[in-house]
């Protein structure tokens, strides 16, 4: 799987043109839009923000949230100010662990997706006690790949 950067999009409303010739809006981008960051998250359907014209379960966007969370743990670990957004570790209807991240953009923009299908919707059950340990913060380590946010107890 392949990192790739984009460059960003707009999301929404687009003009076009009808068969009476009438300009209207399209579903050019739904709810999420087009946005950078990598290509790990598969964004792009005009309704529900995924691709194509797939209906995804919760499980998949589940997957694509933890994948796009250790994505946005890359960061510089000379640059200033890395490393400072707390996000859900991953998606549950219960309370999750906690972790830290550079960039939130693309995370909220899955999360909001999840949420919007009432893939958080409370289940019967009780949930189970968190197994971790809640953060207090965020720093860049050194790794192959440049750097990875790693978050402070």
């Amino acid at each position: 799987m392949s990192a790739q950067t984009g460059s960003g999009g707009q999301g929404g409303q687009a003009a076009v043109t009808d068969a009476a010739g009438a300009d209207g809006p399209s579903d050019a981008g739904g709810a999420v839009g087009g946005f950078g960051g990598t290509d790990d998250a598969d964004f792009g359907s005009a309704d529900a923000g995924l691709p194509g014209d797939e209906v995804q379960s919760c499980s998949v966007i589940e997957t694509q949230y933890l994948n796009t969370v250790i994505d946005a743990q890359a960061c510089d670990p000379n640059g200033a100010g890395q490393c400072q957004q707390e996000v859900s570790a991953a998606l549950s209807s219960c309370p999750t662990c906690m972790t830290y991240v550079n960039e939130v953009a693309n995370v909220n923009a899955i999360k909001s997706v999840w949420q919007r299908l009432g893939c958080g919707q409370a289940g019967t059950g009780t949930c189970p006690p968190l197994s971790c340990a809640q953060p207090s913060g965020g720093t860049c380590l050194e790794s192959s790949a440049g750097g990875t946010c790693a978050s402070s107890m």
